[in-house]
């Protein structure tokens, strides 16, 4: 972790301003982070779906449930962006198995509906601690920060069920107020076409907000890393230092 190469402001901010960079990140860094979260996921669903076609709700369920392994890459991903490293899909997909290895079967069991999963994700993924290790770390990191984690979690909850009837309420609004079509009629005639259709279009909801919400409890871990661990304070010494040494060589000469 080189702090020269930070491409935030290492200042210290409180928790709003921290998920508000969050987010500013997820929109700069969205390509990537959306098709790492997207393309594993998908695949995953598709393949649910045909195994499970007389049970989609199933398979919809399962896909949703392993949402922290999906949301695991798009934070690796922005751990290295952040410090200026170059990201390419085709490498961090080989570091799947690394990426999910810490305390996968406890993601998934009794973390899995953690409030503040966004922001306790790194210290798992990041710093690979594990048992009561962790849960001193996180006792420390969050101090002051789990009320914001979980307003995080709930509001891009709340923002997944919006997307998903915004594409429901434009599909309606599209159909020609001339033509007597029922859109519901017709997908309720065929349930199998009409539960896809809406657990996909919760999937895609699911996919378009998931950067936000991981950048969100990400730029609150490494907020509170900075207040902890004077990020700001050693990279001013370290441009005096440097000052200095230009000063002096300069003088030498």
């Amino acid at each position: 972790m080189d702090l020269d190469k930070i491409v935030i402001s290492p200042r210290l901010r409180n928790g709003w301003e921290a998920i508000d960079l969050g987010v500013s990140l997820a929109r700069e860094w969205w390509r990537i982070l959306f098709l790492s979260w997207a393309l594993p996921s998908l695949v995953c669903y598709l393949l649910l779906c045909a195994l499970l076609i007389d049970k989609l709700w199933l398979a919809w369920t399962i896909t949703w449930w392993l949402k922290p392994l999906w949301d695991r890459i798009p934070l690796y991903i922005a751990s290295r962006l952040l410090f200026s490293g170059e990201v390419k899909l085709r490498e961090v997909f080989k570091q799947l198995p690394s990426i999910f290895k810490t305390d996968l079967i406890l993601a998934l069991t009794i973390r899995r509906l953690s409030l503040t999963r966004s922001f306790d994700l790194p210290v798992t993924v990041l710093e690979n601690l594990r048992g009561q290790v962790r849960r001193k770390r996180l006792n420390v990191l969050q101090l002051g920060n789990t009320d914001k984690a979980v307003w995080l979690t709930i509001v891009c909850f709340l923002m997944e069920m919006v997307v998903s009837f915004g594409f429901v309420a434009f599909a309606m609004w599209m159909v020609p107020q001339t033509m007597n079509v029922d859109l519901w009629d017709i997908l309720e005639s065929d349930a199998v076409a009409y539960e896809f259709l809406f657990n996909t279009l919760s999937f895609v909801s699911m996919t378009l907000i998931a950067p936000f919400y991981v950048l969100g409890g990400f730029a609150l871990y490494i907020n509170r890393r900075i207040d902890l661990e004077g990020w700001d304070i050693e990279i001013r010494f370290r441009k005096l230092e440097q000052r200095f040494e230009k000063l002096s060589s300069a003088g030498q000469g």
